[in-house]
């Protein structure tokens, strides 16, 4: 699980600490930073996956404008700290990356800029393991650890000069603690759910083993692979979304000679309803939905830590009346899986009303972003709720 992360000169963020807990809630203004905070989250999730010209992609305005440009300065910093189980041991983590912005040194590259590590460096505490360096890597040359012996580090490699060394950590025994890490931070998922994109998105030409994009718009795709693969957390699904549709009964889909699946829908009494009809907040619960069956159903203790996840307004389209529920569900279906939220709703913001140090609030002030904690409430039953305090500006 993320316990903390420091960001600094990321976007707004200026020498910033946050601490997070297994469901967790971000609020603040418009532009306060709940969305630079999960691009933050993302990006240092995805540079553990692909280069870092690609990882980038992950951060409105891409290079250019992952640092804060009032600072002025060129290198980015961002630090992690996790506890993962290993072998059924605990294990916390520490990891440090610095990134530089640097102008391109390739060829089709001139007057554009390009993101270098600058330092990066692992460490671990836990059976056997004290404040130890499992990678080191200082732009240039990097170390790693031989976890399983008394050995000194392994000779040095040369680093690559567009990805972290951690991105290209061979799956060796001798690694075993370190790969579990980037299993972790690879597993690092970011939701903004659009109707609209999961309404149409189905049309577009996808992978033949879609993932579930950020705005959903592979949803159809993925339940169509699910339906074939894993009917029973397809059924999972449609009983979950059963609760702001009652009279969903089924997807169903047409595949065409390239393969390309279209959705339809059975209703009650309507057979061959259409996707594109449905509304809303039946699209988003079932986007949601999905995501925590598929949380809950790939978590394995043994081999694969339980993922962060971070989705924003997730209340978006479901009646109040229901959204009790629709939460409970990632408690009862995806216990293991840490979450992170931002929301305007009142109505999401008071499910954290008893539970406020599971709470972070954002305010701007100026370029920078200033991270508050939310006090406990007062004492009295006639005491105003989160939403209230939050609403009137009474937090921090």
């Amino acid at each position: 699980m993320l316990k903390t992360l420091r960001l600094h000169n990321f976007r707004t963020f200026l020498n910033a600490e946050l601490t997070f807990t297994n469901r967790h809630l971000v609020i603040g203004r418009n532009n306060s930073g709940k969305t630079n905070l999960c691009r933050a989250l993302w990006f240092l999730g995805a540079t553990a996956r692909t280069d870092l010209e690609t990882a980038v992609l992950t951060v409105p305005g891409g290079i250019s404008e992952i640092a804060n440009w009032r600072l002025n300065k060129n290198q980015i910093d961002l630090s992690c700290t996790c506890e993962l189980p290993f072998e059924g041991a605990p294990y916390v983590y520490t990891y440090d990356l610095s990134l530089k912005v640097e102008p391109s040194s390739a060829p089709s590259g001139v007057g554009q800029l390009a993101l270098h590590v600058a330092g990066e460096r692992l460490v671990i505490n836990g059976p056997g393991f004290k404040n130890s360096k499992l990678l080191e890597n200082d732009g240039r040359q990097a170390q790693m650890l031989h976890e399983d012996s008394d050995e000194e580090y392994k000779p040095e490699t040369l680093a690559p000069a567009d990805a972290t060394m951690l991105s290209k950590l061979y799956e060796l025994k001798s690694n075993r603690r370190a790969i579990a890490f980037r299993r972790y931070l690879r597993n690092w998922h970011y939701f903004a759910l659009s109707p609209d994109a999961i309404r149409f998105g189905w049309a577009k030409p996808s992978s033949s083993r879609a993932l579930l994009g950020p705005l959903g718009d592979t949803l159809a795709t993925v339940l169509y692979q699910e339906k074939n693969f894993n009917d029973r957390l397809y059924r999972h699904v449609l009983k979950h979304t059963q609760l702001v549709e009652p009279s969903l009964e089924a997807i169903n889909f047409f595949v065409s000679p390239d393969q390309a699946a279209t959705p339809f829908v059975e209703l009650r009494n309507r057979p061959q309803a259409s996707w594109v009809g449905l509304s809303d907040g039946t699209l988003r619960c079932l986007a949601l939905a999905f995501i925590i069956e598929l949380v809950g159903s790939t978590h394995n203790a043994d081999t694969v830590p339980a993922p962060l996840v971070m989705i924003e307004e997730p209340e978006n389209g479901i009646y109040p009346g229901q959204l009790r529920r629709v939460f409970d569900l990632f408690e009862e279906r995806a216990p293991q899986g840490q979450f992170v939220f931002t929301s305007h709703s009142p109505y999401f913001i008071d499910l954290f009303d008893a539970f406020r140090e599971s709470v972070t609030l954002l305010r701007r002030e100026e370029e920078r972003t200033k991270v508050l904690s939310v006090p406990p409430p007062e004492e009295g039953s006639d005491r105003p709720m989160l939403s209230e305090e939050y609403s009137m500006e009474l937090l921090g």
